[in-house]
């Protein structure tokens, strides 16, 4: 089979996949395919981390009362940035795995500007845990993350998607334990 492998973005901590997609030789998808949302629906809270084409925002989805990550296009990426953001936030909220953060929404500002809406990643990322784990039966009891992180990358793979990215700093552990 013909395949054609698209890249999107990497290393922002909450939401991105840094994954790429393994598809038919479709369009990349346009921003215009998004529908514009008000900003109005959504309260920012404060930056929380950014990356070389966006940045993550806290915020409370007024319409649901909840708090979630908001990751939007910087206003000065490059030409084709917006494609890529779209097929990241496309290609991410197919991606239906516990171990996954979930998109809850993609649109588009009034100025044009891709967004999407996602699971708030709360916990401890891997990377600070091993630094924490000073003996073995600290590090073992970890183990149980690493294999989840293996289930969600095979559950990807399964989808025709490649995570790019992948790193303890990009794995987050919850207040819970989950992964």
């Amino acid at each position: 089979e013909d395949a054609e492998i698209e890249t999107i973005g990497a290393g922002d901590r909450v939401g991105a996949t840094g994954a790429t997609a393994v598809t038919g030789a479709a369009a990349p998808p346009d921003v215009s395919a998004l529908g514009e949302v008000s900003p109005a629906h959504y309260r920012v809270e404060g930056e929380f981390a950014r990356g070389g084409m966006g940045r993550i925002l806290l915020a409370l989805d007024r319409r649901l009362g909840r708090r979630i990550a908001l990751k939007e296009l910087h206003a000065e990426a490059g030409p084709g940035a917006p494609r890529r953001f779209v097929r990241e936030a496309l290609v991410t909220a197919r991606l239906q795995h516990p171990a996954i953060v979930p998109v809850y929404e993609a649109g588009r500002w009034p100025d044009g500007r891709p967004f999407y809406a996602m699971k708030l990643g709360e916990g401890r990322s891997l990377d600070t845990l091993l630094r924490d784990a000073a003996s073995l039966a600290s590090r073992l009891a970890l183990l149980p993350h690493l294999i989840a992180v293996a289930e969600a990358v095979a559950y990807a793979h399964g989808q025709r998607i490649v995570h790019r990215d992948l790193k303890p700093a990009n794995v987050l552990v919850g207040g819970f334990g989950e992964t």
